[in-house]
């Protein structure tokens, strides 16, 4: 995700050779990304970076099932990524949820 005001919700996202979900730069604030299942990907489940702000990750009752990646299940890296939240997701788990 590049843009504002986006939102990936309900979808399977798997098998992608590096980060299942990737939102980067300063102009990507105000995302969400909830009730997804975002596993087997080839790096990060989650990749919040390069000045994007103010983005969701999940919520309360709409988490996302993040497991068996790559790498992180989510990453928040960068000068400037700021104000990002992630909130009631499963990370880590099983592919079942537990």
């Amino acid at each position: 995700m590049l843009g504002s005001y986006q939102v990936v919700r309900g979808l399977v996202i798997t098998d992608w050779p590096a980060e299942g979900v990737s939102i980067s730069g300063s102009s990507a604030h105000h995302n969400q990304v909830s009730c997804n299942r975002i596993a087997e990907n080839g790096s990060h489940g989650v990749r919040v970076a390069g000045g994007a702000h103010h983005n969701l990750i999940g919520w309360i009752n709409d988490g996302n099932l993040i497991s068996a990646n790559g790498d992180d299940g989510v990453l928040i890296q960068g000068s400037g990524t700021d104000y990002d939240q992630v909130v009631a997701n499963l990370v880590g788990t099983r592919l079942n949820g537990y």
